[in-house]
């Protein structure tokens, strides 16, 4: 328990480091889909628990998704997340491959994770410092974590690139969220 702490905690400090240290614990394809449903599947539970069993307003302007339509909603776009990391990734000259990229967005499901705890907690304090709270850590894991961990993923020799990843798979993700609201019938 202690290594997933320190490795949680590598991951907010130094990002690239920790992202070398998971990646290098060689972990079976298998581990990384298992990894992804559970963390998916805790995120619903704790986004659920924070908001005081409220359904979850996902998308402005779209119907909130009741728990069920969330982890759909949730674990797809990990899914084409992954995809997108592993397709583009490589196709910008990346080292990176399809396990390891599940594995990246699997990690990514467990910080949010934690930071839905720590927000949860926080909300004993006050509602608003709750959300800010989560506005920050949110941003956080997309602008320091996220790119660090592609770097290392891919092998890019600088920030520049996997930022250019970044924004690339944003883009392939928007369109195919787009695609996932069609396919369940939600419309915008």
């Amino acid at each position: 328990m202690n290594g997933l702490i320190n490795l949680m905690m590598l991951s907010v400090t130094r990002p690239q480091e920790a992202a070398a240290e998971l990646l290098g614990l060689n972990l079976s394809r298998e581990v990384a889909w298992l990894l992804l449903g559970a963390a998916t599947v805790l995120s619903v539970i704790a986004t659920f628990v924070v908001s005081g069993g409220n359904a979850a307003q996902v998308v402005h302007g779209v119907p909130a998704f009741s728990p069920l339509m969330l982890a759909l909603f949730l674990g797809c776009s990990s899914v084409v997340m992954g995809y997108a990391i592993h397709f583009t990734g490589n196709a910008m000259d990346g080292t990176g491959n399809l396990t390891n990229s599940i594995l990246v967005v699997a990690w990514l499901q467990v910080l949010q994770f934690a930071g839905l705890l720590i927000q949860g907690v926080a909300l004993t304090i006050s509602v608003s410092f709750s959300a800010m709270l989560g506005f920050v850590i949110g941003m956080a894991l997309f602008f320091w974590v996220f790119p660090s961990f592609l770097k290392v993923l891919h092998g890019f020799a600088s920030m520049g690139r996997a930022a250019l990843l970044m924004l690339f798979v944003i883009v392939g993700i928007g369109l195919g969220l787009t695609l996932i609201l069609g396919f369940i019938g939600v419309g915008m």
